[in-house]
């Protein structure tokens, strides 16, 4: 049990990290590849919809050229952003 805790919140915090480092290019691959029935190995708690709402923030970061400052100066930090459906 604690395993599949472990591997939903690194899923969440990938997703999380993506949305606001902006890669939309990422998330957009990840997108098609859910739609496509092909689920990468992310765990059944992540839906499309989170990667739906992942996507529209990368998106909206990357048009604003905001940068993920304490993702790439403290990656242990766990990504908790409002809409995304995460816990």
């Amino acid at each position: 049990m604690v395993r599949k805790r472990s591997e939903v919140a690194l899923a969440c915090e990938h997703l999380g990290a993506l949305a606001l480092a902006g890669d939309a290019d990422r998330l957009k691959f990840h997108q098609d590849s859910f739609e496509r029935g092909e689920r990468l190995g992310f765990v059944p708690y992540i839906s499309k919809q989170m990667i739906d709402r992942a996507l529209q923030i990368a998106e909206q970061n990357k048009q604003i050229g905001q940068e993920p400052s304490c993702a790439d100066r403290h990656p242990s930090v766990q990504f908790r952003l409002n809409g995304l459906g995460f816990p």
